[in-house]
């Protein structure tokens, strides 16, 4: 295959659109409220910096977790902290980023864990 043969399956026009529809849903939820957003090491990461150029509200902290509950491709069905959150995240609002959910397992931990943290929101 060569490179000229290469289709997008989705074009960069309408990723770019739906980031800013993200980033202004995020901006009207929570308006000038504090804002702790938490990358979820490593997928998210380019989704995460495209995300910060569309927010308008000005108190978002920025911050990463790392987390781990794969072997390979399979699940182990088990999160284990790698890094955490180093912004004290009590009565902030936590949003995640995270690339793919497909058991929900590591999305029920993080919200537990913010949660347990005495986050306003998650």
């Amino acid at each position: 295959m060569d490179i000229k043969d290469f289709v997008p399956l989705i074009k960069n026009k309408k990723i770019e659109s739906k980031i800013k529809k993200i980033a202004k849903q995020i901006d009207e939820k929570f308006g000038q409220e504090d804002v702790v957003l938490v990358c979820v090491l490593k997928g998210s990461v380019v989704f995460y910096s495209k995300l910060l150029q569309y927010l308008k509200n000005k108190n978002v902290y920025l911050d990463f977790i790392q987390v781990k509950s794969y072997v390979g491709t399979n699940s182990t069905g088990k999160v284990e902290m790698v890094k955490d959150c180093s912004i004290d995240v009590k009565n902030k609002n936590v949003v995640l980023v995270e690339d793919i959910v497909d058991t929900g397992i590591t999305a029920k931990y993080l919200h537990e864990h913010f949660l347990s943290k005495k986050a306003k929101s998650v």
